[in-house]
């Protein structure tokens, strides 16, 4: 059977290449250099030859249509601006915005529209805008004409937020349908949604004159100088995050007369968590979730959708565990274990992640997952790049993402400045506290057992109420 089948891919791959011979001898050579495991089944053959045709959105280089973010305060109006990047040019423009239903669509200083026309970057192209209250839509047709070239803002739409919003809260604006023609045909593209922060006012305060007075009592001259060093123990069973980690100060106190040293001890702890929970896959096989929800301590679980940048690597348990999770009553996340080796196939596994989520609804965020040895291996700003492609991605998608990584790579392979975008779930078991030095929302403990589950689990601690964020936010399809 498979020498048979071997033959069959043999022809059909020399058939394919004849044909490309017919069309010219270069196109033989071309392709073949092109040719390489698109669907990582360690075989190059007439498969990997048809994927290689198949157009992708990074080799297509689409144009992006964008709705800026904005922060307001509560009653205030602020304007969201429609952009326009890798224009090609384009002749026809339909756009339909959605927005937050507690939003109110206005008019921007006296104009009597509701948006404001780009005369400067787009001065022979105008928008006919439709309000649609019901539907919390506005519709912006634009007039035929010749190609309109460049980059920069189509227009800006102006919201008021509610004055009874509270700071903190985040509601999006995104595009609900577009097309956008070069005389008849229609040019590809992404979206890229918005978002609107509220914020506290800012408060006017009075300068404070204080008076100090000293007393001198002494002729001594005192300087303090201080140097602490932290030491971590790890021990070889897993404990309760209530226990503790020491980390030694010293401190020299010099004076003119005598030099004294004092060491005390300060005690660093993981912070209290809010709920127990665990991560599953399909590794887990086929799960009682009334057990884990009654029987056991898990208050919440996050779940492997799947991996990879190709549609077929879903979980294969993922339909199922989020089903029966949901009828259990027990709030759910997602995480995605990536393979990128770069950050446009990171955007890549982003939109396939988003095919499998579909339009389910998650209380807890959808983890980018990210532990390949071959990847950490790179350089911290190759690392970095992948995780903000993955997950800004995501997060123009419309949903709330978590950084998964072990402390270790965090601390060391993992710029600040990309850790500090996003939530993380740390992974560091059998120790007292994460080595992680910087913020986070979860923590893999260890590998434990659930009612409910035969074998082994993951096991986690959550420090947030990512219900109550995800949904005031509107992420994650809420």
């Amino acid at each position: 059977m498979l020498s048979g089948l071997k033959r069959f891919l043999t022809a059909g791959l020399a058939a394919l290449m004849s044909a490309a011979v017919l069309a010219g001898p270069s196109a033989v050579f071309a392709e073949e250099a092109e040719l390489i495991d698109h669907n990582e089944d360690g075989v190059i053959d007439v498969f990997d030859y048809v994927i290689s045709k198949r157009a992708t959105v990074a080799e297509n280089s689409p144009l992006s249509l964008g709705l800026s973010d904005v922060e307001g305060t509560p009653g205030s109006v602020v304007t969201i601006a429609a952009s326009i990047a890798e224009n090609p040019g384009f002749s026809l423009a339909k756009l339909i915005v959605g927005f937050d239903p507690a939003l109110l669509p206005t008019v921007i200083d006296g104009e009597e529209n509701i948006i404001i026309q780009n005369d400067v970057t787009f001065p022979d192209v105008k928008f006919e805008p439709i309000l649609m209250k019901k539907l919390n839509r506005i519709a912006c047709y634009s007039e035929q004409r010749e190609d309109a070239e460049g980059d920069g803002d189509l227009f800006e739409l102006a919201f008021r937020i509610p004055e009874d919003a509270e700071p903190g809260t985040v509601y999006s604006i995104w595009y609900q349908d577009v097309e956008i023609l070069d005389l008849a045909d229609r040019l590809p593209l992404l979206t890229k949604r918005g978002k609107i922060t509220v914020v506290e006012p800012e408060e006017t305060t009075q300068p404070v004159s204080t008076t100090t007075t000293t007393s001198a009592t002494t002729t001594a001259t005192t300087s303090v100088s201080q140097s602490a060093a932290t030491s971590k123990t790890q021990t070889t069973e897993r404990t309760e995050p209530e226990t503790t980690l020491s980390e030694t100060t010293t401190t020299s106190v010099t004076t003119l007369e005598t030099t004294t040293e004092t060491t005390t001890t300060t005690v660093r702890t993981a912070p209290p968590y809010l709920y127990k929970g665990i991560d599953v896959s399909q590794y887990q096989g086929d799960i009682n979730f009334e057990k884990v929800r009654d029987e056991s301590e898990n208050k919440f679980v996050m779940m492997r959708a799947g991996f990879g940048r190709m549609i077929y690597q879903e979980d294969l348990t993922f339909r199922t565990n989020y089903d029966r999770a949901k009828a259990a009553g027990i709030p759910v996340g997602a995480y995605w274990y990536s393979y990128a080796q770069t950050p446009e196939i990171a955007r890549v596994e982003a939109h396939v992640c988003a095919q499998v989520l579909g339009d389910r609804k998650f209380e807890y965020p959808i983890a980018f997952d990210i532990e390949e040895p071959s990847v950490l291996a790179k350089p911290v700003e190759e690392i970095s790049a992948i995780i903000e492609a993955f997950c800004s991605e995501m997060e123009q998608m419309g949903y709330y993402v978590m950084l998964y990584c072990s402390s270790y790579y965090l601390n060391n392979r993992i710029a600040p400045s990309t850790i500090q975008k996003y939530s993380v779930w740390v992974a560091n078991y059998n120790v007292a506290c994460p080595s992680f030095t910087g913020e986070y929302g979860m923590w893999q403990y260890g590998i434990g057992s659930s009612p409910g589950i035969e074998g082994d689990v993951d096991v986690d601690y959550c420090y947030k109420d990512y219900e109550e964020i995800i949904k005031r936010a509107h992420r994650n399809g809420y």
